[in-house]
């Protein structure tokens, strides 16, 4: 590769003579013809390293180069296989420049041929002998810069990788303290449930006492509705949420969703219109996650309507896009068109509230959560209103599922319900929970239905009634003092091969998943109605 001398002004030595990653290494037939260019090279303050072979250039690269500068006669077969391997495993951002320089004359087949070595983007760039020292100097300065790109790429990339693990870490700590503060809250409202949700019902007491547990039963429950949603919401936004659909009927959805705002229609003394016109009604869903989206949104049309109006909720199909659509009218305050375009985004709330927040409550959550489970059933849900004080209508459209797909027959809950008090006689449950009100509460509430309870406030405790006692069930909190309900559980299933009952405030997926496979057979999240764990625990009597 012998060239010939010509002077070159002398530059001022830059930064990139001064690192490994930016010479420019050689490999020339002879080790001659490689001193040579390399000492023209530094000449021209860059940085240069002569490699007698390819299994030297091969080290050389994995320690860092610039531009690598090739004669045509050291690619024979064997170089050639090192030379592919070690530009392969290149990470992605480089692309390491190539002089290459060939024989004099027309480029020949054979030059073609080594050039395809490199592949279709290869960052090559071919000189002929005989050919002007400035042309390689200038050659080898625009392949730098082009290295130089890459550098800063790579920089790039670094930087991206480490914001990303940092906002990964921060999501992190967010998941963790979300959990941490959903058990926190949900921890004491937990006993005031059960007690308000049982005396509610206690026909041995005054109405006027009943009526005023009821209250306190409404607002727990509503108070444990705001936890759900901001974990709700960060779920589904995290893509952490998981649905499990099955074929549903959508009125009967409809009609259990108007249930459970029965009381404030009769308290506002509202007309509820109900206009089921779909003969096709069986969606693939989950059920309990669209009962929230029509909750949400019979909810809010009868929060937004004032004493003495309406609410209309009626369904009907879209034979051409084989969808059900399902209206939820009201006759309340309305909506003007800057509200209709933020009306699904999270915490944002209507005009009105702007110096009325107190009087409608609420933290503009269980729209923005609606939206997001209805795209997840693959449907579409919208907002019209013709005005101030002229109403709203929701449109809830959802696709149809297959006709051959029929639903799962629902649990009578009243049957469930009133299962015999004597069926119950003779089940030992072994209760474990360290938050003394709350184990006081179930374990009086359990024993009024005749079970046998024995109480627990650790994990060490639970494992030495367990060893000395007979259950036939396990109650158990997640977070005890010196463990936690998994590790129980899975103690105790293995030992005894017990079943047992989660009970707690910790309500993400993968608490869930975790109960599971430690043992459990069912999750309730605190605060807990009796009724919710009575059901369970019937189900599994004797």
């Amino acid at each position: 590769m012998k060239i010939n001398s010509e002077n070159r002004p002398t530059q001022k030595k830059s930064a990139l003579a001064l690192s490994s990653e930016r010479r420019i290494l050689i490999v020339a037939p002879t080790a001659n013809d490689a001193q040579l260019t390399a000492e023209f090279i530094e000449k021209a303050n860059l940085s240069s390293h002569v490699c007698f072979s390819v299994d030297q250039l091969a080290q050389e690269i994995r320690k860092g180069c610039g531009v690598l500068v090739l004669a045509e006669e050291i690619l024979r077969q064997s170089s050639i296989s090192i030379l592919i391997q070690i530009l392969a495993e290149q990470p992605p951002w480089s692309d390491i420049p190539i002089v290459l320089i060939t024989s004099g004359g027309e480029v020949s087949q054979t030059h073609l041929r080594r050039l395809a070595i490199f592949g279709p983007g290869g960052n090559v760039v071919l000189l002929e002998r005989p050919f002007r020292p400035s042309t390689l100097l200038s050659a080898l300065e625009v392949s730098l810069r082009s290295r130089l790109r890459q550098y800063e790429a790579r920089e790039s990339i670094v930087e991206l990788k480490r914001a990303h693990d940092e906002i990964q870490a921060a999501s992190r700590a967010k998941d963790d303290f979300l959990a941490a503060l959903s058990h926190e809250l949900r921890t004491p409202l937990n006993p005031v449930l059960l007690i308000a949700s049982e005396n509610a019902l206690n026909a041995q007491l005054p109405e006027k006492v009943r009526t005023d547990f009821e209250m306190v039963r409404k607002n727990i429950e509503l108070e444990a509705r705001l936890i759900d949603d901001l974990l709700d919401l960060t779920r589904i936004s995290r893509g952490k949420l998981s649905i499990n659909k099955q074929a549903c009927d959508v009125q009967q959805i409809l009609n259990d969703a108007c249930t459970t705002v029965e009381a404030e229609i009769k308290e506002k003394k509202l007309v509820l219109n109900l206009f089921f016109q779909a003969e096709e009604n069986i969606v693939l869903g989950d059920a309990v996650r669209l009962q929230q989206i029509f909750w949400n949104v019979i909810k809010n049309a009868v929060k937004f309507t004032a004493n003495g109006g309406a609410v209309t909720i009626a369904t009907r199909n879209l034979l051409k896009e084989k969808k059900i659509a399902i209206k939820v009218s009201d006759t309340g305050i309305g909506m003007t068109s800057t509200e209709i375009s933020r009306i699904f985004t999270a915490f944002k709330q209507g005009e009105h509230a702007k110096n009325t927040v107190h009087r409608y409550g609420g933290l503009g959550l269980g729209l923005a959560i609606s939206r997001m489970l209805v795209k997840l059933h693959s449907g579409l849900i919208y907002a019209t209103s013709a005005g101030r004080d002229q109403g709203s209508t929701f449109t809830i459209e959802l696709p149809l599922a297959e006709k051959a797909i029929k639903p799962d027959q629902k649990t009578d809950s009243k049957r469930v319900n009133e299962i015999s008090k004597d069926r119950n006689g003779g089940m030992r449950i072994l209760l474990v929970e360290d938050h003394e009100p709350t184990r006081l509460a179930l374990t009086n509430l359990l024993k009024r239905r005749h079970y046998e309870v024995q109480t627990a406030a650790s994990v060490g405790e639970a494992q030495e009634l367990a060893a000395r006692e007979k259950f036939d069930l396990v109650v158990s909190d997640i977070g005890l003092p010196d463990g936690t309900g998994y590790e129980l559980m899975s103690k105790l299933r293995q030992d005894f091969g017990l079943k047992g009952i989660a009970l707690t405030g910790y309500g993400m997926e993968q608490d869930i998943t975790r109960g599971q496979n430690a043992g459990f057979i069912a999750h309730l999240i605190k605060p807990i109605r009796i009724e919710a764990l009575e059901k369970i625990l019937s189900e599994h009597s004797k």
